[in-house]
Order: C-alpha cells, then structure tokens, then sequence
C-alpha cells in the first residue's frame, strides 16, 4: 500500500491496482490475489476462517475484560497480547468461561 503522489489523484481500479481514499490520504494498492468468495467458501481456506473465528471471539473476551480494567492498568500494547492470550487459550481448546479465567489471571485481576 502506497499514497499517492503529486499530480492528479485517481479513484478506482486500472488492471490490477485500487486507487482509493483513506483518511483524506489518495491510497494505491495491488488487487488481492483471491477473491472474497472464494475466501469464504473453499475447502482450501477453512483453516484460514477458523483461526479469523478463533481471534474474533479471542478479541471480544479480551474486550470484555479490558473494559473493566482500571485506566492507569492499561498501557500500550497490553490489549492485543491480552487478545493474544484469549486466543491461544480458544486454539486449545478451552471454553470461554476458561478463557476468562486464563486472561484475569495474565493480568493478575
């Protein structure tokens, strides 16, 4: 992903490049490689979707608990290695009442 430079400023496609606006930046990027359907529907991708679920629910319980963290607890960083705690915990196989407990005990809550 590139900002665009000076000169005129695109919006759209052109072969394999997007051209769009982020943030009032002109951004460039190539096209993915795979579409979005076939993303969401090949056997080859299950796994792919499975860890995407695992970290979805793993960043909602870690939300949940940041949350209610007092503010002077929370620091830079912490929440995406809480979410990575939750998350490792759900790929063992743990219930989410466990993982619960898994995160709480990292933050020592």
């Amino acid at each position: 992903m590139a900002i665009q430079g000076a000169g005129f400023k695109i919006i759209g496609s052109i072969e394999d490049m997007n051209f769009y606006v982020a943030n009032g930046k002109f951004i460039v990027r190539t096209k993915p490689c795979v579409s979005r359907n076939v993303l969401k529907k090949s056997k080859k991708f299950k796994r792919s979707r499975e860890a995407a679920k695992r970290f979805g629910d793993g960043a909602k319980i870690a939300s949940k608990i940041y949350r209610d963290m007092p503010k002077e607890k929370k620091v830079h960083g912490l929440f995406g290695k809480v979410v990575a705690v939750a998350s490792k915990a759900l790929k063992e196989g743990r219930s989410k009442e466990e993982v619960e407990k898994v995160v709480r005990e990292f933050l020592e809550l």
